[in-house]
């Protein structure tokens, strides 16, 4: 039987790991595409996962983000942006955080959830889903 997101997050925060993902379809891997399952991978990171919350408001903070700025002054990294698929302003999140960092760091991401329009979380995030 498969594991409940909420089971998984309740795991992982309690083992006292940093975390983040999302719930999406399927999962792409190995030649083939998988309808259930998880993949995981281990990180090394400038900072822990941060969550922004409320794009539809227009009412998020990227302050959170700050001291990442001058860390990526001296190489570059990558950030993996996940987002709600469902949520609104993604577009002025990304140009936000591009005219903050704009060519030191390498993006990469993509909108989680199953396509349908669902309560249900997407995005789990150190021991919230979200």
């Amino acid at each position: 039987s498969a594991v409940p997101p909420a089971t998984l997050v309740e795991a992982l925060a309690g083992a006292g790991l940093d975390f983040f993902g999302g719930i999406f379809p399927g999962l792409i891997h190995g030649g083939g595409v998988h309808k259930r399952g998880a993949l995981v991978y281990k990180f090394p990171v400038l900072r822990r996962p941060v969550m922004i919350r409320g794009l539809a408001a227009m009412g998020y903070d990227l302050a959170q983000l700050n001291g990442v700025a001058a860390r990526v002054k001296r190489r570059k990294h990558t950030v993996l942006v996940l987002v709600d698929g469902m949520a609104m302003n993604i577009s002025v999140l990304l140009e936000e955080m591009f005219n903050r960092f704009g060519d030191r760091l390498h993006y990469f991401g993509g909108g989680a959830g199953v396509n349908i329009l669902s309560a249900d979380k997407s995005i789990l995030h150190g021991g919230i889903a979200a």
